[in-house]
């Protein structure tokens, strides 16, 4: 598989200087993130959920590339249920594994769609103040 891969990977940085490379954890199904380092995309996102790595240990593992997540999907998850105080504790674990430079909070995968805009802002509000 890797050099059918690897074909639209350099496609792909032919023609967008930033992107995502997204493994999917899609119904619990745990990946080998170890398979995935030498995809030479710009931005990693995974299920820390799911495969057990924080965004501070993936970004160790992806050779210190930019790393993308961190929140949970579900209903149950603080991003879609917490309240303001829960979210932005919540965020600021993740960073702090992980530091402020290269590192995109954000879901593992696609947030649900009628979760509360607030709920995104909250977040954001929190790792913006981490970086003043």
């Amino acid at each position: 598989q890797k050099p059918a891969d690897f074909a639209v990977i350099n496609e792909i940085n032919r023609k967008a200087p930033i992107n995502i490379l997204h493994v999917c954890g899609f119904d619990q199904a745990k990946n080998h993130l170890e398979w995935y380092t030498d995809y030479q995309l710009q931005i990693i996102n995974w299920s820390t959920h799911v495969d057990g790595y924080t965004l501070g240990e993936g970004k160790k593992l992806f050779g210190d590339r930019v790393v993308l997540g961190g929140f949970g999907i579900t209903e149950q998850d603080v991003l879609y249920s917490g309240t303001k105080q829960e979210i932005q504790k919540e965020a600021q674990r993740i960073v702090s594994g992980a530091g402020t430079k290269g590192v995109l909070i954000g879901a593992d995968c696609t947030i649900k769609r009628d979760t509360p805009i607030e709920h995104i802002k909250w977040a954001q509000e929190a790792v913006h103040a981490l970086t003043k």
